[in-house]
């Protein structure tokens, strides 16, 4: 039991790491977990005690990382998926209903089954081999949930390379090959020219088909596919074509984009132009976006994790085009979250975005570069080193 409850306090320094410098931070954070000041003192070991944390105390500290409870927390990570059947009876019980994307309970259930599904690579492979013919499981459960903190695995990009083999799904067959390669390029594991190539002419091929199947301009797939391109362009110095893909996408942001799709489309490939240094065509997307813009969409699922990426993607973007206090009032209005409020699935990303901006704007505090250091290192995602 000792040995958990000091692992669990390790997991939660290492989380909110820029959370508990200061007394004023744990007071603050202290509030959010629903614990006592003193308590999470006590816990971090600020505060010298011989008593041992509650069993309700460690239960929110659990609760605070993700975990349902202190033996959930304490439960291997690495166990089978004994809940398929469980999920066959769910996800076929909302086939053609579409109700995952109106009624938020089938929503958090989807998102419970979906971080188990993605918690090791072996039980995504078998939910993939499994489920391969259920088209709303596959969706609901991989398409929508693409896993920002796995995604320079090897073997996790080798399963969503399968993925777009095996499915009859044409947007996961756009989606799955063109993440894949996302993970690659950050992992600077991008020198495969062929094997590359392959990817992008069958990603190309299958948006052919995406087109058809949906008459609407599908923003997810339609992004990743153009983020993959564009790195690729970036990666090969060919200049020409890297033009011609952000213009072309510069005219569907504006001309195929409605509502909340514009929103998503503009911070997500702003935050592509970022990572190769095209901080002006970056800008031209996100200018296009106001605060109040979100305003209307309040009551999206994710709009939480779609603002706070919004404000660090515009911060930096904002802060290489030399608008220092722009950027710093973007970082302070985000800078009182957790980590933890976010999905599973794009928590570390944002983690490392959070202190990527923080140690632009102030480079002595070490708290900023300490852990963008820390989350480059856990994430593998050493492209990311070029900004130290």
């Amino acid at each position: 039991m000792d040995a958990e409850i000091d692992r669990l306090k390790e997991d939660f320094k290492k989380v909110y790491h820029s959370k508990i410098q200061t007394t004023k931070d744990i007071e603050e954070l202290a509030k959010k977990i629903n614990i006592s000041n003193s308590t999470l003192r006590r816990f971090l070991g600020k505060i010298k005690s011989e008593s041992k944390s509650s069993p309700v105390t460690l239960n929110l500290i659990s609760d605070s990382l993700g975990y349902s409870s202190f033996d959930d927390y304490c439960r291997p990570k690495n166990s089978s998926l004994s809940e398929l059947d469980a999920l066959e009876i769910f996800y076929d019980s909302v086939k053609g209903k579409d109700i995952l994307t109106s009624e938020r309970r089938y929503n958090d259930v989807n998102y419970q089954y979906a971080q188990k599904i993605l918690e090791t690579n072996e039980n995504t492979k078998e939910f993939v081999k499994r489920f391969t013919d259920n088209k709303v499981a596959l969706e609901y459960a991989l398409a929508w949930h693409p896993h920002y903190g796995k995604i320079t695995d090897p073997e996790y990009q080798k399963i969503l390379i399968n993925l777009g083999e095996v499915t009859d799904i044409s947007h996961i067959k756009v989606f799955a090959p063109s993440f894949g390669l996302f993970g690659k390029f950050v992992s600077e594991n991008f020198d495969d020219k062929k094997e590359i190539e392959k990817q992008l002419k069958h990603i190309d091929k299958q948006l052919v088909q995406m087109r058809k199947d949906f008459k609407w301009f599908f923003v997810y797939p339609e992004f990743r596919a153009a983020a993959a391109r564009a790195l690729y362009y970036f990666h090969y110095n060919d200049h020409q074509n890297l033009e011609k893909e952000i213009q072309t996408q510069y005219s569907n942001f504006r001309k195929k984009t409605i509502n909340g799709d514009r929103i998503f489309f503009a911070s997500y490939f702003a935050d592509c132009l970022n990572l190769i240094g095209r901080y002006s065509e970056a800008k031209e997307f996100i200018s296009e976006i106001s605060k109040e813009d979100y305003e209307e969409f309040k009551k999206e699922y994710h709009y939480k994790r779609d603002k706070y990426l919004f404000c660090i993607v515009k911060g930096i973007t904002l802060f290489h085009l030399g608008e220092k206090k722009e950027s710093e009032k973007l970082f302070q209005e985000v800078s009182n979250v957790t980590f933890m409020e976010f999905p599973f699935d794009i928590r570390d990303y944002l983690a490392l975005q959070y202190y990527l901006l923080g140690k632009l704007l102030y480079p002595k505090k070490t708290k900023f570069s300490d852990g963008f250091n820390s989350k480059i290192k856990e994430m593998k995602y050493t492209y990311f080193n070029r900004f130290n």
